[in-house]
């Protein structure tokens, strides 16, 4: 992040932005079950919660950073919100009917290795005349993925495959990877 701030990629803000919380008492992120009773029979969705973990910084750059990544994917919706917003007087003609897919546990599915070499390609895309960039924001993603760790019974677990569900990054960075 300091040569990237050095050579002009990133400001000195956003540096210090980052790495707000790295220090040596960093917190990593909690865990929990969020019961869903919505659900036929009632479930329970594991919840990992990275709001105070030393890692949030960095997730939401990405976030931010991300944006112009989901802007080129416009079939890819994150929320109900925005489909019902999308879909917000749109007429569907007789005979037609209209259909979303989800996907059931994408979080926990993705492959990193997978993720890294698709998401390379595409930041390259997106930023073919700021190369630099790309190559930082696929490091930063790099480093969060590695780095999602919960404590769980007061035991560091670390997230080897799949995107923590709290982590703030991870709504954009599935969608990336879906695009």
């Amino acid at each position: 992040l300091s040569q990237a701030e050095t050579q002009g990629i990133i400001p000195k803000r956003v540096n210090h932005f980052i790495r707000q919380h790295w220090q040596e008492d960093a917190k990593p992120g909690s865990f929990r079950l969020r019961v869903k009773i919505h659900k036929t029979p009632i479930g329970a969705r594991p919840i990992m919660n990275l709001s105070k973990a030393w890692i949030q910084p960095l997730s939401c750059f990405l976030v931010d950073a991300l944006k112009p990544v989901m802007n080129a994917a416009p079939h890819v919706i994150q929320s109900s919100d925005q489909l019902l917003d999308k879909i917000r007087g749109t007429q569907v003609p007789p005979g037609f009917e209209l259909a979303t897919v989800d996907i059931k546990n994408l979080y926990p599915c993705i492959d990193h290795s997978d993720f890294k070499a698709k998401m390379g390609n595409r930041l390259r895309r997106i930023w073919a005349d700021r190369f630099a960039f790309a190559s930082l924001i696929l490091e930063l993603m790099s480093v969060l993925l590695q780095l999602q760790d919960v404590n769980f019974h007061d035991e560091i677990w670390a997230i080897i495959k799949g995107f923590a569900t709290g982590l703030s990054a991870g709504v954009g960075l599935a969608n990336a990877y879906l695009a």
